[in-house]
């Protein structure tokens, strides 16, 4: 298996000879770039800061992607740096999130002293938690093998829930840590939740707890009932 900067390096090589002179930045951002990563489970989350953002850039990302979906790649966030100027305060969790947990890889970082606007923090916590439970709850009914489809339900809409609960913790005046246990543990400490569910849930991810479908239905139920706590306790603060 390839080792991540290897994969990095060549994801770099391949959008700098896709793009030319119009790639101006690239980063990666999330557990790749915190020390977080697990190759078996996490995504590689890259930002590429480019020039102009047009379809003939879309298509000659696509084509990039055809050769590195293969190393967890997800697709590149592409933007220009006018666009993060100017949204900061309609996405402030993700800029948030990105500004405080990335890593450049070429060129000069966007981030340096860009002040994010936390005017609508709170509500759009709110309306993450929330939301996501509307779809974790809809996507349930969706699923047709309760074994494996549900595993895979929990463990995505775990992972992506992070950005909400390290929002929650910054709502709260608490500094959130950057690694996904210390994460939960400081969610269960400062809004009363089940920390043994979420240890359950890391261990579903990693492949280390192995539940009959029963057992999976049980800690959906569990988790639904935690994720609509927070969402309640945010909607308070």
């Amino acid at each position: 298996m390839m080792n991540l900067q290897k994969i990095l390096a060549q994801a770099q090589q391949a959008l700098t000879r896709a793009l030319g002179q119009n790639l101006e930045a690239l980063l990666v951002y999330g557990s790749a770039a915190v020390g977080d990563y697990d190759p078996k489970s996490s995504d590689l989350n890259l930002l590429a800061i480019l020039k102009t953002v047009d379809l003939e850039s879309l298509d000659l990302v696509r084509r990039f992607m055809k050769s590195m979906g293969k190393f967890r790649v997800a697709a590149p966030l592409l933007m220009t740096r006018e666009h993060i100027r100017t949204s900061t305060d309609v996405f402030p969790i993700e800029f948030l999130e990105i500004k405080e947990k990335h890593r450049m890889l070429l060129g000069e970082d966007p981030f340096t002293g860009l002040d994010i606007n936390t005017r609508n923090l709170r509500h759009e916590c709110e309306h993450e938690l929330k939301g996501r439970l509307i779809r974790l709850r809809q996507s349930y009914l969706e699923i047709r093998d309760q074994g494996r489809d549900l595993k895979t339900l929990l463990v995505s809409a775990h992972s992506a829930n992070f950005p909400a609960f390290r929002t929650s913790l910054r709502l709260k005046q608490v500094s959130p840590p950057v690694k996904k246990e210390a994460i939960t543990a400081a969610l269960a400490n400062n809004f009363s939740l089940d920390q043994e569910l979420f240890i359950k849930m890391k261990l579903l991810r990693l492949g280390e707890l192995k539940l009959t479908p029963s057992g999976l239905c049980s800690l959906m139920e569990k988790y639904l009932v935690e994720v609509e706590k927070l969402a309640q306790a945010v909607d308070s603060l």
